[in-house]
Formats: structure tokens, C-alpha cells, sequence
């Protein structure tokens, strides 16, 4: 017989009967993957959003959809309903502490990021041994981000690694995409904007076109094209993600999306395209959306300040200024971007005297940001300006050193062209290297920024540019002859040679170093660089910087292993330096000097009579 029909449902039975079910706990975990998160937090409000108790497999689901969908009060208050986890620990007392140090770490909790991280990581190793990538990918990234926050990069990027390596045993392709955007906003944070373009790359060529995480892989990809200087596909990635954020009615994420539109267009040198979206995206954000309107601001006074308008920017920073601080205000990060931003007001001031004296109590603090380098060249210019053309030149060759490493380019190069012609005659290779590249790097070509609102969505149906990451000249450069062409640094400087010249070129020298067959030759001896493979970085770096020299620091960054903050710092460059004047077979070709001033540093440089010879390839293997 058939049940009566008012015992028949047609909704689906409550949480105890059917949704604690594996196959339920499955298809939300499939809809996070894909990116779905407003249609996954409004269905979980519908059915579960009135309960106060929750079991700890749905809770820990509801926290990572409340904390991605941007509800972090709502994720606070389910943490507080959690009844206490028991002494046996599963694998979901290992998200749920994911989850509590993903939270934690927005509130800039670091102690107890690194708790929770450490609860979640003996979980791992004892539950889920041979399993649970994607819970161990998740641990791996959000210890990156603590040690990024902590200020320890190196061991970052090594943890980074671990976790790239770790998502590809990944099958599942939605997991993969989201956890794609993930490392590649993580490489961003590392400073590594080409790593970080593959990853996102990856992520949106797998993520639903229309969902929340395509729209910060869109915005993450703007920004890593820009700052490598890719300005029309930046352009491209800035447009669809306005175009995300408008079909999800979000005026919250539209201004979001403007603001890299405008970050995007002030790094190609169109300022006053960037004024445009700026005030597109000031219109948006609502008073309290704090932290947007403050950036939007900032971007905004540095669009003005680039335009020479230095009293309409001063207006603007002045509102800057009573936004009232931020927990991140602190941090020497924060300190830079504020004193590159007053600098440039001062520079488009024409205070030159002013620049130079914001700029130099950084001179010496080990920044490495993207901000550091535009300040430097901020300081160069002024510093050309007033007819200072030694500290002109050392403040470029140090933003250069910075985006040689980092693969950056920096916006303005019209207005530094002098400095960059000025950096062709450093003696470092890396600085000539860098000029030569900046000095191709074609200009943005001109094209409708704003598109009209009836033609945003339209941008949807764009797919990502599959143009080559490779750098510009990566390939071997060849003379008019079809020579293949080659760097010499001597102590007169940096040139190039053809391959077949670099005999001739380097007669004269007694030290001639060639990093193409890994040569050491002192006069008539021939010493091979092959077991010496921990030196010959260092050898290159002392001839590179034969006027400076390097400091501990430096020296042993450049030999690899232990880094500065290692218990024998001292000693192991005392016995570097010690196998590099063995190596030489003259312990006076290298010279201990100390900087001027009570903390001065030690520095290590060759001798000033050494007559020295490098040889290296045109282009890097990192470009």
C-alpha cells in the first residue's frame, strides 16, 4: 500500500536522516572545489543555517564556505558554537584546525597560526599517512603564508615548493584549479610573478568561468602580468575580472576589480586611464569597505603625484591620513609603500633634496618589494636631478638588482631613460642585463580601458592569452656576423663580446673566470669550476660587485646553504673567504674592508690592483 500523503515529502528528509551522509558531506566539498561559493553558502543557510549544534564534518565545510565567501563573523560564531573535538583525532579535526589557522591568519593571530598549524600537521602524519593531498597541499600553502608573515622567505618558498610538488599528485581537476589559485597568490607573496602566472594559469583554465575564485585568479594574473610588464594581456585579465564581479552584482568586488584595472594601467604608464577606474571603483566601495577605499586612495594620490599634479596629491594623501591605521601599518612593508608614495609627491614637487632624505633611512634595510625598487629609482632620479650622478647610479643598480631577480619592470621608463642608459655603463652584468631588457620592453599599446557596461560581460567569453612566460631574450643573441655574443666584466666594466673574441678580451687579465665552461684561470694555470660548484657563485658575486664588495650577509647567500640566521654565520664566511683566497693561490686578491660609521658593516672585495676577467652568457637561465 502507498503511504498516506501527508507522510510523503518532497523536501528532503532533515540533517540526522540524509545530509550527515558521506555522499552529501562529498558533493559540497566537489561544489567548493569549482569555485560555486555563494550558491554553496546560500544552500547551507537554507538548510542548516538555523541549527545550533553542528557535527564537526558539516561544521568544518560551512567554516571554509562562511570564511571564503568573505562572512568572517558568521565563520566566528560557528567556531564558538563547535562543541569540543574529541581525544580521538580524524581527519576533520585536522580541517578544522586548517580552518581555525586560515581564519587566524586574516586576523594577523600568528601564535596561533603556528598552534593550530602544528595540531593539524601530527593529525596528518598520523591519520591520513599516504593520503589527504589535498588537506596536506592546504597545510603546506597556509604555512607559507605564517612564514612569509614572519618574515622567514626562504624557509617560505621551500614550504611553497613542497606544496607544488604535493598538488600534482592531485587527480581531482576542481581541486586542482582551487588550489592553483592558491599557489599562485602565494608565489605572489614570494616574489616570484612568473611561477605565480603558471599556476593561475592552470587555475583558469579548469575553474567555472563565472564563479568568485575565477575572479581573484583573474585579478592575481592582472597584477603578475603588469609587474612583469605583459600590459596588454594585465589589461585583458583586469577586464574580465570587472566583468566577473558585475555579473555577480557584487559593487564590493566591481570596485575590487577597478582598482587592479587602475594598478594595471598605472604600471603601463597611463595615468590618467588609472584615475578613470580609480573613481569607477571609489563610486563602489561602500564606507565600510575600509581597507579598499584606503588602497584606492593610495592609488589614486600616486596617479596624481605621477601626473605632476603634486597639490591636488598632497589633498589626497592628506585623506589618506585620517583613514586611521590598520593592523598592517606597522610593518616595514607598510613603512616603504607610504615613504615611496611621499617621495614621488615631493619629486613631482620638484624637492629633489626632500626625496633623497625620505628615501634614505631604507638604503640599507634588507626591503626586497616591488615598492623598494619603484623608491629607488624615485631616489636615482632625484638624485640625477641635483647633479649627484654616483648616488644616481647606485640607486639604480639597486632597483635593478631587485628586478633582475624578480623578473619586475618598472613603470615611469620614459621619464628614467637617462638612468637606464646610465645603468649600460654599471659593472655588474646583472644591472647591464636588466637595462637592456627594460630598454625593449615595448609601451602598452593604446586601447579602450573602460569598456561601456553593455560590452563588460562580453569579456567573459575571453580565454587567457597561452603566449609564452618565456622572458624576452631567452633565446642566444647573435652578432651581425651570426656570432654568438657573450658578457666580459672587467674592472673597467661590463661589455659584449663575440664568443670567438673572448680570448682576445681577456688577455690581459691574471684572474679570467668562465662561467660558460665553469674555467678558473690565474695566469698559465687552468683550475676546473666543476667540484667547486659551491664556490663559483660566489667567485661570480665578488667579481660583480668588485667595487663594493659583499658583506657576510651577502657572501653567504650567494654560496648557498645556510643562510645569515644560521647558528655559525660568522665562521662559515671566514672559511669561504679562506677557500676563495686558496683558490686564488694569493690571499691579498681579497681585501677586508669596513664601512664608514660606528655599524658599519665587513665587506669582502677583490683587490683594487687584481686585474679580472668574467665571462658569462647573455641571458640567465632565470632571464
Amino acid at each position: 500500500m502507498r503511504p498516506p500523503a501527508e507522510s510523503r515529502r518532497s523536501l528532503p528528509p532533515e540533517f540526522g536522516e540524509v545530509h550527515a551522509t558521506p555522499a552529501v558531506l562529498a558533493l559540497v566539498d566537489r561544489l567548493v572545489a569549482l569555485g560555486d561559493t555563494p550558491f554553496v553558502a546560500g544552500w547551507m543557510d537554507a538548510n542548516f543555517g538555523g541549527r545550533a549544534r553542528y557535527e564537526l564534518p558539516l561544521a568544518v565545510r560551512m567554516m571554509r564556505v562562511w570564511r571564503e565567501a568573505g562572512r568572517i563573523d558568521r565563520t566566528r560564531a560557528l567556531l564558538g558554537a563547535l562543541a569540543p573535538t574529541s581525544n580521538n583525532p580524524t581527519l576533520d579535526s585536522a580541517r578544522l584546525s586548517i580552518e581555525k589557522a586560515a581564519l587566524f591568519l586574516l586576523e594577523q593571530r600568528l601564535e596561533h597560526v603556528e598552534a593550530e598549524l602544528r595540531a593539524a600537521g601530527r593529525i596528518l602524519n598520523d591519520v591520513a599517512r599516504g593520503g589527504a593531498t589535498r588537506e596536506q597541499v592546504e597545510h603546506h600553502v597556509l604555512s607559507a603564508e605564517l612564514e612569509c608573515a614572519q618574515g622567514r622567505r626562504s624557509q617560505a618558498s621551500a614550504t611553497a615548493k613542497l606544496a607544488e610538488h604535493l598538488a600534482e599528485r592531485l587527480e581531482d581537476s576542481s581541486s586542482r584549479a582551487s588550489l592553483g589559485t592558491s599557489l599562485g597568490r602565494l608565489c605572489l607573496r614570494l616574489r616570484d610573478p612568473k611561477a605565480a602566472a603558471i599556476h593561475l594559469r592552470a587555475a583558469l583554465e579548469r575553474l567555472p568561468p563565472r564563479s568568485p575564485v575565477a575572479l581573484t585568479s583573474e585579478a592575481n594574473m592582472a597584477f603578475a602580468m603588469a609587474i612583469t610588464g605583459s600590459h596588454l594581456e594585465a589589461r585583458e585579465h583586469a577586464h574580465a575580472a570587472i566583468a566577473i564581479a558585475t555579473e555577480l552584482r557584487s559593487p564590493g568586488l566591481q570596485a575590487d576589480a577597478y582598482d587592479i584595472l587602475a594598478l594595471a594601467e598605472l604600471l603601463a604608464d597611463r595615468p590618467m586611464v588609472a584615475l578613470d577606474a580609480i573613481d569607477e571603483g571609489l563610486l563602489l566601495a561602500s564606507d565600510q569597505e575600509r581597507n579598499l577605499r584606503r588602497t584606492l586612495t593610495l592609488h589614486r594620490t600616486l596617479a596624481l603625484a605621477i601626473l605632476g599634479r603634486a597639490e591636488n596629491a598632497r589633498e589626497w594623501y592628506g585623506r589618506l591620513e585620517h583613514m586611521g591605521a590598520t593592523r598592517e601599518d606597522s610593518s616595514l612593508e607598510h613603512e616603504i609603500a607610504m615613504a615611496s608614495l611621499r617621495a614621488r609627491i615631493e619629486e613631482a614637487d620638484r624637492r629633489y633634496g626632500d626625496v633623497i632624505d625620505l628615501v634614505r633611512p631604507f638604503a640599507n634595510s634588507s626591503a626586497d618589494s616591488y615598492l623598494s625598487g619603484v623608491m629607488w629609482l624615485t631616489a636615482a632620479r632625484a638624485a640625477e636631478q641635483s647633479g649627484d650622478t654616483q648616488a644616481a647610479l647606485e640607486w639604480v643598480e639597486s632597483a635593478s638588482l631587485l628586478g633582475h631577480k624578480h623578473g619586475w619592470v618598472y613603470p615611469e621608463r620614459e621619464r628614467s631613460a637617462n638612468l637606464w642608459s646610465m645603468a649600460l655603463r654599471s659593472g655588474d652584468s646583472r644591472v647591464v642585463r636588466y637595462a637592456e631588457h627594460l630598454l625593449t620592453v615595448p609601451e602598452a599599446a593604446s586601447m579602450t580601458s573602460l569598456p561601456p557596461p553593455s560590452s563588460r560581460l562580453s569579456l567573459l567569453s575571453m580565454a587567457p592569452s597561452t603566449r609564452s612566460l618565456e622572458p624576452p631574450g631567452s633565446s642566444i643573441e647573435l652578432s651581425q656576423s651570426g656570432e654568438t655574443l657573450v658578457y666580459v666584466t672587467t674592472p673597467g666594466g661590463v661589455s659584449r663580446v663575440a664568443l670567438s673574441d673572448v680570448k682576445q678580451n681577456t688577455e690581459s687579465a691574471n684572474l679570467v673566470v668562465d662561467t660558460l665552461h665553469h674555467m678558473l684561470r690565474i695566469g698559465d694555470r687552468e683550475v676546473s669550476l666543476e667540484r667547486r660548484r659551491a664556490l663559483e657563485p660566489l667567485v661570480v658575486a665578488l667579481l660583480r660587485r668588485a667595487r663594493e664588495g659583499l658583506s657576510g650577509d651577502d657572501i653567504l647567500r650567494a654560496a648557498g646553504g645556510p643562510g645569515p640566521e644560521s647558528a655559525d654565520a660568522e665562521h662559515r664566511v671566514r672559511v669561504l673567504i679562506s677557500r676563495v683566497r686558496e683558490l686564488f693561490g694569493d690571499p691579498g686578491a681579497i681585501e677586508r674592508v669596513r664601512d664608514a660609521g660606528e655599524h658599519g658593516k665587513t665587506r669582502y672585495r677583490v683587490a683594487g690592483n687584481l686585474q679580472f676577467a668574467l665571462v658569462e652568457p647573455l641571458f640567465s637561465a632565470g632571464g
